[in-house]
């Protein structure tokens, strides 16, 4: 698939989940209606789905200084800055030398700008790739962070080893402002840490993967990927994300992600009072019994999203959720 010089709207597939293990996840099985592409230039850089993998692709040389991005953002939904959040992926990132220059993959978190044409006006990046200038004699691999301020990238960390292959953890301690990237989550040695007070105030912003190329490289196809996204925890907010109860805990995730009780979009979890589902169908008090008191309940909620009385968990309560009190109407057994 060749990705254009315009940001598309992807609305192939629902988004694939490991409850077990995340609160949002895309293992890129297929593509998945949460994310948006961009490519300054599909020619020089492109994001490709293949081998069940988000691929990374350079089809020609950049001979401008300037970066050349395909990228895939969040689409209708940013993670809630005001909350400590944690996520991982794994890459694989083994690019042939580049003849003159630079090429890898980077994690994007776009604090502000814009996603739809990759306007970074405050971002960070982590990202891994490979630097020639044989001109100099220079060669290395390389993983490293930056600062981005108006679209122009700054060097925050840099370390001359990666691993071709790994899985990569970040996260987010909203009380310091700092953000940290380590192949093991909570673990601060060896990882890398920035301090993101002065770059940005953002509450939310959107997350995502980029390629990116400088100089002269080669074709290539598979040698560079993401997979496994992993929002392991934090908030997800805006017009595709809405409360969701998984037993008595409430999260906010895109409505395809929740498995439990939705809410309806928008729903912010406050309004919402989670409990465990009663084993009781119809139970709506869980007092193990579908009497009176459940009828009223649906009564009182009825046209309303409502996270303890949808019976069907449509994001609604409704005749359906009154006909599944009544048919299960007495005590349970």
């Amino acid at each position: 698939m060749r990705v254009g010089t315009i940001a598309g709207h992807l609305a192939l597939a629902a988004l694939p989940v490991n409850a077990d293990e995340c609160i949002v996840s895309d293992n890129f099985n297929s593509w998945s209606d949460i994310w948006s592409l961009y490519a300054s230039d599909s020619s020089t850089m492109q994001l490709v789905h293949q081998n069940y993998r988000l691929n990374a692709r350079s089809p020609a040389g950049n001979n401008d200084p300037t970066p050349e991005f395909a990228a895939a953002v969040s689409f209708g939904w940013k993670i809630d800055m005001t909350q400590d959040w944690a996520m991982s992926g794994q890459w694989y990132i083994n690019p042939p030398t580049p003849t003159l220059g630079d090429v890898g993959m980077a994690f994007i978190l776009l604090l502000e700008g814009s996603p739809t044409n990759m306007d970074l006006r405050r971002a960070w990046t982590m990202g891994a790739g490979t630097y020639h200038d044989y001109v100099n004699g220079h060669y290395w691999t390389y993983e490293s962070s930056n600062k981005w301020y108006d679209n122009q990238y700054y060097g925050d960390q840099i370390d001359y080893q990666r691993e071709t292959q790994d899985t990569v953890y970040i996260w987010w301690d909203a009380s310091t402002k700092r953000i940290y990237a380590n192949d093991e989550l909570h673990q601060i040695n060896n990882a890398f840490i920035s301090n993101l007070t002065d770059l940005s105030s953002a509450d939310e912003a959107w997350v995502g993967f980029g390629g990116y190329v400088i100089g002269s490289v080669p074709s290539f196809l598979n040698s560079m990927w993401v997979d496994d996204f992993c929002v392991i925890y934090g908030n997800t907010v805006g017009g595709v994300v809405g409360a969701c109860c998984m037993g008595d805990t409430c999260v906010q995730v895109a409505e395809a992600a929740c498995v439990g009780s939705f809410a309806g979009l928008g729903v912010p979890c406050e309004e919402c009072l989670c409990e465990s589902p009663s084993t009781c169908t119809g139970d709506a008090s869980n007092d193990q019994h579908v009497d009176r008191t459940d009828l009223e309940l649906i009564l009182a909620a009825w046209g309303e999203s409502s996270c303890t009385n949808d019976m069907d968990s449509s994001g609604k309560v409704d005749i359906l959720d009154l006909m599944i009190v009544l048919k299960h109407w007495g005590s349970c057994t």
